[in-house]
């Protein structure tokens, strides 16, 4: 969404569409539309965002905003593999111009912990009921082709128009936290209450295997501890956006 925010600017610097008309050589008839009705206007010509953003002396961001439009993350199908330990998700990407899906895959495992009692060096470890690891990772065209020719029990084909996996994995290491966030517990959800799956989750760290290791990926990574008793999956990831965690957390009440 593209907003002109060509009034504000004039309020704020004191001027009339006639001063500026008057300086820049801008007709009256092509300011007027743009400073009061900039919705209605379909097109604004180059030349006339240089000379106002050069005799208003500030940049084209303060003139024009963009805001890119709403996009939304939904999971579509999955397949999952006899052990439940790995499986490939279907993500749906769509804004009020598109929808395209790409693939994500998973590995999900218990979570474990040296035996009490045991020296490290023993290397003695035991699963821990409820707790689990997850690491998310954008396919690639080769593991979808290898994995189709490998097991026929996946057959992974896009259920809508494809979208390519490199744009994928751009788009998410782009996608702010929160917006991951909220992707991130489509998924844990999914674990919890698709019939295939039925994880009974106390905790779970999952990961996404993108961006930077070393700089992104605290920014990527989410904890969730599980309220059953409330219904509700808390987030007390250890990232310093997470100071709210009381408005981060979420009820799956209407999921059960």
């Amino acid at each position: 969404m593209i907003k002109v925010k060509l009034k504000e600017v004039l309020k704020d610097k004191k001027l009339s569409i006639t001063d500026v008309s008057n300086a820049t050589g801008i007709a009256r008839s092509t300011l007027t539309p743009i400073v009061n009705n900039p919705e209605d206007v379909k097109a604004i010509k180059f030349d006339t965002l240089d000379k106002l953003c050069t005799y208003l002396d500030v940049d084209l961001h303060e003139v024009i905003e963009f805001k890119q439009n709403e996009s939304k993350n939904e999971i579509l199908r999955f397949w999952v593999s006899q052990n439940k330990k790995f499986g490939v998700i279907e993500i749906k990407r769509s804004n009020p111009y598109s929808e395209k899906s790409g693939f994500i895959s998973f590995s999900v495992e218990n979570h474990a912990e040296i035996k009490r009692g045991s020296k490290w060096e023993d290397d003695e470890f035991e699963e821990v009921e409820g707790s689990y690891l997850c690491t998310l990772e954008i396919m690639n065209n080769e593991e979808i082709m290898s994995l189709n020719t490998k097991f026929g029990d996946f057959k992974i084909q896009n259920s809508i128009t494809p979208m390519d996996q490199a744009d994928l994995k751009k788009i998410l290491e782009k996608t702010d936290r929160q917006e991951l966030m909220d992707l991130t517990v489509q998924i844990i959800f999914l674990f919890m209450f698709n019939s295939s799956l039925k994880l009974h989750i106390d905790s779970i760290d999952i990961s996404w295997s993108i961006g930077s290791v070393i700089l992104d990926r605290q920014k990527n990574s989410f904890k969730f501890e599980n309220d059953y008793k409330n219904k509700t999956l808390k987030n007390v990831s250890d990232y310093e956006e997470a100071y709210n965690r009381e408005n981060r957390n979420f009820n799956f009440y209407n999921v059960l």
